[in-house]
C-alpha cells in the first residue's frame, strides 16, 4: 500500500492507480521512452486501490509554519568579502528581472570562495561567430575568507546568458562555454592554477540544459540538433526534439563515462539521483503519488500527498527529497520532505513560493532555500522588496537554523551558496559576500545524514 499525505479532510480516499508507461530496452534507452510521466497525467484506469494516509502532525493546521511564526534570528555574519576592489559593478534593475545568470558564489572549501560576475568591458567580434551568439566576458576570483585575499583570478567569455557554473563534488565545478564542457578542481590544484579548465565534453549539437544529482558526480546534460542550412528560421529552438545524456564524472583522471541516452519532447527539468528518476503522478481527488523510477527500468513507489497545484520537487540527498505544494482550497503554499523508504518526513506552511532556488550540503543534512514571497515587477527602481530572504534547514526534521537576507533581489539563482560541509552560507549583499556560520550538526543529525546515504534497495 501507498501511503499518502493529505492536508484538508479526515477521510478515507480511494484513488486509481494504472500501470506506468513502459520502459524502452537497452544502454541507449535507460529512461522512459520519453519521460512524459514526469510531466503528463496519467490516464485513471478501472480498478481502485484503497489508499492510507499518514498523519503524524502532517494536518496543515498543525504543521510547522516556516515563513509565518517567529523564527531563529538572523545571525551576524562571520566574515565580509567586499566586492568593489574586485571590480564588481552592481546590476541595474533589468537585469536583476532578467532570469540571465550574471554573477555567483560558491564555496571552494572552507576558507575559500568561488565568486564570478558580468564584467563590462568592449570585446572583439569572432570571424567565425553565429549571429545568434550573446557573448559577454565574465571575471572569476578564488577569494580566501575571512581577509579577502585575492589567490586566482581569470576572465571567460561566454556565448550566451544561460547557467555556466555548477558545483560538484570536492570543491570541483563544471564550467560551460557555449556547447563545451570543462571543469574546474580549485581545491585540489597547485597555488597559481585554481581556475584552469580541464575539457570534458565538446559537443556538436546545441547544449540546452544541464543538472546535477546531490551526490555532484551524476550530470545530466540536454541537447538539440545545430542550426542547418535549410532550416525555418521562424521555427523556435524550444520545438526542436531534445536528446538527454547521463553522464558519471570520475575523478581519476577526470572525465565523465556515459550512462546512456533518451530521446525528450523538449527541455525537462527534473529530479534525479545516480539510481534513478522521481515521477509525481496525478490521481484522484487531488492526490498526487510520487515514484522513483530505476535507470534499469525498476519502480519503487513512495508517498503522496494531496496539492490544489502541481507539485514541485528536488531531490536534496540521495535518498531525500523537498516538495512545494498548495494547501487545498487556500492560496497557501506547503514546503514538505519525503525520502525513499516511503516515508513522510514533515510538512511545513510557506508562502506561495516565486523563483524559489536551492543550495545543497547533503554530506551536512542540509539545504539552504531562497524564497521571494512577491510576485512584483523586480525591474523596476521603486517600490519593490530590498531583499531576499535565504533560510537554511535540516532536512531530517525541517528544523530551520538560519535565516538571512540576499539583495538585492533577483531572479536567477546562485546568489547565496552552502558551503560543501554545511557550516557555512554565503550570501550576496550588494556588493559584497557575507559568510554566516551554522551550528554543528548533532549526534542525531549525523545518523540522520548516515541513514540518508544508505542505497537503496528496489522492490522485485
Amino acid at each position: 500500500m501507498r501511503d499518502h499525505v493529505r492536508i484538508c479532510h479526515d477521510e478515507t480516499f480511494k484513488g486509481a492507480q494504472t500501470p506506468m508507461p513502459q520502459r524502452a530496452s537497452g544502454k541507449d534507452n535507460f529512461l522512459h521512452a520519453t519521460m512524459r510521466a514526469i510531466a503528463c497525467t496519467r490516464l485513471v484506469g478501472a480498478s481502485l486501490m484503497r489508499s492510507r494516509f499518514a498523519w503524524a502532525c502532517l494536518v496543515f493546521s498543525c504543521c510547522q509554519p516556516a515563513w509565518s511564526a517567529p523564527v531563529r534570528p538572523q545571525s551576524e555574519p562571520s566574515a565580509h568579502v567586499d566586492l568593489v576592489p574586485l571590480g564588481y559593478k552592481p546590476l541595474s534593475p533589468r537585469a536583476l528581472a532578467s532570469g540571465e545568470s550574471l554573477e555567483t558564489v560558491d564555496f571552494i572549501d572552507a576558507t575559500h570562495l568561488l565568486i564570478t560576475f558580468n564584467l563590462r568591458k568592449l570585446i572583439a567580434r569572432l570571424h567565425d561567430e553565429p549571429e545568434s551568439d550573446r557573448d559577454r566576458m565574465l571575471r572569476a576570483v578564488v577569494v580566501h575568507i575571512p581577509d579577502g585575499k585575492v589567490t586566482a583570478e581569470a576572465e571567460w567569455r561566454t556565448h550566451d546568458r544561460e547557467r555556466y557554473l555548477w558545483p560538484l563534488a570536492d570543491g570541483r565545478f563544471l564550467l560551460r562555454m557555449g556547447n563545451d564542457i570543462s571543469l574546474l578542481a580549485p581545491r585540489s590544484a597547485h597555488p597559481g592554477e585554481e581556475l584552469r579548465r580541464y575539457s570534458l565534453l565538446v559537443m556538436s549539437r546545441k547544449l540546452r540544459h544541464v543538472q546535477v544529482a546531490p551526490d555532484g558526480q551524476t550530470i545530466a546534460v540536454e541537447s538539440s540538433r545545430p542550426e542547418m542550412i535549410g532550416d525555418d528560421p521562424d521555427e523556435p529552438v524550444s520545438k526542436r526534439p531534445i536528446q538527454l545524456d547521463l553522464y558519471t564524472f570520475h575523478a581519476s583522471p577526470y572525465g565523465l563515462e556515459k550512462r546512456g541516452t533518451t530521446p525528450l519532447p523538449g527541455v525537462l527539468h527534473f529530479s534525479f539521483t545516480d539510481q534513478g528518476y522521481l515521477v509525481a503522478n496525478p490521481e484522484k481527488g487531488g492526490m498526487w503519488a510520487f515514484d522513483l523510477s530505476g535507470f534499469h527500468g525498476e519502480n519503487l513507489e513512495l508517498a503522496g500527498l494531496q496539492t490544489s497545484c502541481r507539485p514541485e520537487h528536488l531531490f536534496v540527498s540521495p535518498t531525500e527529497f523537498i516538495v512545494s505544494a498548495c494547501r487545498t482550497g487556500e492560496d497557501r503554499g506547503m514546503l514538505g520532505a519525503f525520502n525513499l523508504r516511503g516515508e513522510v518526513l514533515w510538512m511545513q506552511g510557506v508562502p506561495p513560493p516565486h523563483g524559489a532556488s536551492f543550495s545543497l550540503a547533503p554530506d551536512a543534512g542540509r539545504f539552504a532555500m531562497r524564497g521571494t514571497s512577491t510576485d512584483m515587477d523586480i525591474s523596476r527602481d521603486d517600490n519593490f522588496p530590498a531583499g531576499q530572504e535565504v533560510r537554511v534547514f535540516q532536512t531530517y526534521s525541517g528544523a530551520m537554523l538560519l535565516r538571512a537576507q540576499c539583495a538585492p533581489i533577483q531572479k536567477a539563482d546562485q546568489n547565496f551558496a552552502l558551503s560543501e560541509d554545511g557550516m557555512q552560507l554565503a550570501v550576496w549583499s550588494r556588493d559584497a559576500i557575507d559568510i554566516y556560520p551554522l551550528p554543528p550538526l548533532s549526534a542525531k543529525d549525523a545518523e540522520a545524514v548516515k541513514q540518508a546515504h544508505q542505497p537503496v534497495v528496489f522492490k522485485k
